[in-house]
């Protein structure tokens, strides 16, 4: 059963690191709906109704990216993960340390061009960016835990159960080793 394993809790406050898809080169949201540079305003407009107001967004833009796509957390952002099965609620993640969210992201990355493009035979470039971010929480420790099911790469069942549990219990969140 999963509520066995939660058995640690730690004061969680420290950096986390958070690895996300960017572009290379800025470039127009709303350009492909519309050359017109009014109806690119409106578009533009009606995107911003749901982002958090910032007063720096220079610094603070590669976060509204989680206060629009988590918060409020809506279905048709949500995909399924190690931790969630993609129908109740969405997980956002970060690492303790840069590689580990390099090593997260080349497997999955990989996963993701080989089932979309099978055949392809040429280099792929992806560009991401690696942000620092503040968590201070009471999470859930289960980086001490020997149960193998927790990082496993295939079979996401056990964890995507005990991932529900938290949820249901209104969890802040959980460590865990990488899988």
């Amino acid at each position: 059963m999963v509520k066995r394993l939660v058995r640690e809790v730690v004061d969680f406050d420290a950096d986390l690191v958070r690895n996300i898809k960017g572009i290379r080169v800025s470039q127009p949201l709303f350009d492909d709906l519309s050359a017109d540079p009014a109806d690119q305003a409106v578009a533009i407009a009606a995107e911003g109704i749901e982002r958090i107001p910032s007063e720096s967004p220079l610094v603070t833009r590669p976060f509204d990216y989680g206060s629009v796509i988590t918060y409020p957390f809506v279905p048709h952002n949500w995909h399924a993960t190690r931790w969630s099965d993609g129908l109740s609620y969405g997980v956002w993640y970060g690492s303790l340390e840069l590689e580990t969210t390099v090593y997260e992201s080349v497997f999955h990355w990989h996963r993701f061009v080989m089932d979309a493009f099978p055949d392809i035979k040429k280099e792929v470039i992806g560009e991401r960016r690696a942000l620092e971010v503040r968590c201070r929480a009471l999470l859930i420790d289960l980086r001490g835990s020997a149960d193998a099911r927790l990082v496993d790469r295939r079979n996401y069942s056990h964890t995507q159960r005990l991932g529900r549990y938290l949820h249901e219990r209104s969890q802040n969140g959980l460590l865990a080793r990488s899988a």
